[in-house]
């Protein structure tokens, strides 16, 4: 790509092209990192078509935990 050229939209994959996660002023850090890994879980989930085994891989993270925090996040 020349120095000049403009960068489209249409060139990026859709996760850097998403609406940020809107978090209030005045939250409180554990509130804001609890909304954040909500919204990351509940995509992945989307993603694998809610088979949490598949998301866990994804993730990175055991099938154990990854349960846990979807009770803890109640996102079920």
């Amino acid at each position: 790509m020349a120095d000049n050229e403009e960068l489209d939209v249409d060139l990026f994959p859709l996760e850097t092209t998403q609406k940020p996660i809107e978090v209030n002023v005045g939250s409180t850090l554990k509130d804001a990192s609890d909304s954040f890994r909500r919204a990351f879980i509940m995509s992945t989930l989307k993603s694998t078509t809610g088979n949490r085994t598949k998301a866990a891989k994804i993730l990175e993270v055991q099938r154990s935990y990854f349960s846990r925090l979807i009770k803890e996040l109640e996102i079920d």
